[in-house]
C-alpha cells in the first residue's frame, strides 16, 4: 500500500505538470509510469489516482488512468474498471465507457464489472457503455440488470432518456407495468425499434462505417445494429408481382 501511495504521488505531480493542455491530455501523462508498474498493481494504482483527484479533475483523471492502464496491460480492463468503480462510484460510468471504447468486444464483461462494484450507478453505466458500443446495447442492458437486481426500471428509463429513438417505445412499455418489475430484455424486444447505427458524416456524403461509432447524447441514433436481417432478399430486377388481369 505504501508503494502505491508513492506511485500515486508521482502521478499527481506529473498530471499537474501536464495540466496546461486541458483536463484530458492529448499525451496521456500516466502512460510512461503505468508502463513500469506490475500488472497486478494497475487496478489499485488507477483507483487511488482517481480517488485523489479533485472534483474538477476526476473525469479527466479517470479517462487518462483507464487509457494508460489498458495500454500497459489490455487484459486488466475489468479489474481496473472494477477498482475505480468501487473506490469512486460516481466515476464508474466514465471508467466503463472509456474502457469499452478501447475494447468494444468486451462491453458486456466491463459493464458487469462496473455495475457489480458500483450498483448505484447501474443505469448510468448502461448508458455510457451503450454509447461506446451501440451494437451491444441489448446484451449490455440485460447483463447489468442481472448483475444488479432491482435496477430494471432505472436502466430502461435511462435508455429512454439517452436515446430518442427508444423513448416512445420504452415509455409506453414502462407505463403498462404496474408493480412487477419489467424484464429489460423483453421490454427492449417489444419496443420494436430497429435502426441502423451510422457514423456522423457530412450532409450528402454516405459510406460504409468500418466500426460502430461513439453515439453522443441526443444524436438521434438508436444504439442498435440489425446485423442479422432475416428479410428475404429482393431478386435482381425487383420482385415478380402478378400482373393485373386484362379487362
Amino acid at each position: 500500500m505504501k508503494r502505491i501511495a508513492i506511485i500515486v504521488s508521482g502521478f499527481v505531480w506529473l498530471g499537474a505538470l501536464s495540466g496546461v493542455a486541458g483536463e484530458v491530455q492529448q499525451v496521456n501523462p500516466y502512460s510512461v509510469a503505468f508502463g513500469k508498474i506490475a500488472a497486478a498493481e494497475l487496478p489499485a494504482s488507477a483507483a487511488a489516482l482517481v480517488k485523489k483527484a479533485t472534483a474538477r479533475e476526476s473525469s479527466g483523471t479517470t479517462v487518462n488512468a483507464v487509457q494508460a492502464a489498458l495500454q500497459a496491460n489490455a487484459k486488466s480492463a475489468c479489474a481496473v474498471v472494477s477498482a475505480i468503480s468501487r473506490s469512486v462510484p460516481e466515476m464508474a460510468p466514465i471508467a466503463a465507457g472509456t474502457a469499452v471504447q478501447l475494447q468494444p468486444k468486451r462491453a458486456v464483461a466491463i459493464a458487469q464489472a462496473a455495475a457489480a462494484a458500483a450498483p448505484s450507478q447501474a443505469a448510468q453505466i448502461v448508458v455510457a457503455v451503450c454509447r461506446a458500443a451501440p451494437k451491444s446495447y441489448r446484451l449490455v442492458a440485460v447483463a447489468v440488470a442481472n448483475a444488479v437486481p432491482g435496477s430494471n426500471r432505472a436502466i430502461l428509463a435511462a435508455l429512454s432518456s439517452a436515446f430518442p429513438e427508444l423513448k416512445t417505445g420504452l415509455d409506453n412499455a414502462l407505463a403498462n407495468y404496474n408493480g412487477q418489475p419489467p424484464s429489460v430484455g423483453l421490454t427492449l424486444d417489444q419496443t420494436g425499434v430497429v435502426a441502423l447505427v451510422s457514423a456522423v458524416e457530412p450532409i450528402g456524403v454516405r459510406g460504409p462505417a468500418s466500426q460502430p461509432p461513439f453515439v453522443p447524447l441526443g444524436s438521434g441514433v438508436t444504439p442498435y445494429q440489425a446485423d442479422n436481417d432475416t428479410q428475404d432478399p429482393v431478386p435482381p430486377g425487383g420482385a415478380q408481382y402478378a400482373l393485373p388481369s386484362p379487362p
